[in-house]
């Protein structure tokens, strides 16, 4: 029996200016239960920040080696103890403060799903068109291969009901992670629902990771996790 509440997954990787702030947020939401923060071998000073911010909410896994954003949220599974949980990147690109806001939304109404959508118009503000484009064509594969209404599904902020994460096979390891579980969501026909945010774009002077190559990636993800399913 899960306890009422959320449960936040961390991943981090080499993101020592940013990693205890958004510690410092989620600790500071009365409905978060646990903080699971699974630091994916960084080479710089995340460890020892994360173990500055002092909390018993806070549960540590540190890897020896660098495995990805997918493997380091199931990681997380043996250890989300609430009945809902959800995906909080560590670069304050997406405010902790919107996970009150998916937990009323998901309440409410019962959902099993709700995504952050940076999207307001066809550009991600402070996004290069490029990306947003892309982003934008990938999210409407996805719609068109399931009759989903996704407007953003690469958003890092993902809340669930945990019985229904615990459930949804994903298996790639890197950013790949976050188009193939948008795929699954919709496949399984889960009760869904977006929450228009606000963003604050880094560059990749600033530590942004993901890059135009991962991009390309997402559409062969997208096609591997349809082959796999539709013949359910």
């Amino acid at each position: 029996m899960k306890k009422n509440g959320i449960s936040v997954i961390v991943p981090v990787f080499n993101e020592e200016n940013t990693i205890a702030l958004v510690l410092k947020n989620l600790i500071k939401i009365d409905e978060v239960n646990e903080i699971v923060v699974i630091d994916d071998n960084s080479a710089d000073k995340t460890v020892n920040e994360i173990k500055k911010v002092i909390s018993s909410k806070i549960i540590l896994i540190e890897n020896s080696e660098n495995l990805g954003k997918g493997a380091t949220v199931r990681q997380s599974f043996p250890h989300l103890l609430s009945e809902y949980s959800v995906i909080q990147d560590a670069d304050l690109e997406l405010d902790p403060a919107y996970i009150k806001e998916y937990f009323k939304l998901a309440t409410k109404n019962d959902l099993d799903v709700v995504f952050g959508s940076r999207f307001k118009n066809f550009r991600i503000d402070g996004y290069p068109f490029s990306l947003s484009l892309a982003n934008k064509i990938y999210t409407e594969l996805i719609n068109y291969l399931t009759s989903s209404k996704y407007s953003d599904v690469n958003c890092g902020h993902k809340f669930f009901k945990t019985n229904e994460l615990l459930k949804i096979d994903f298996k790639e390891n890197h950013f790949g992670a976050d188009p193939e579980i948008s795929y699954i969501v919709a496949h399984k026909k889960l009760a869904f629902s977006e929450y228009k945010i606000n963003f604050t774009a880094r560059n990749k002077s600033q530590g942004k990771k993901i890059t135009w190559l991962d991009g390309l990636k997402f559409f062969k993800i997208i096609f591997n996790v349809h082959r796999r399913f539709k013949s359910f």
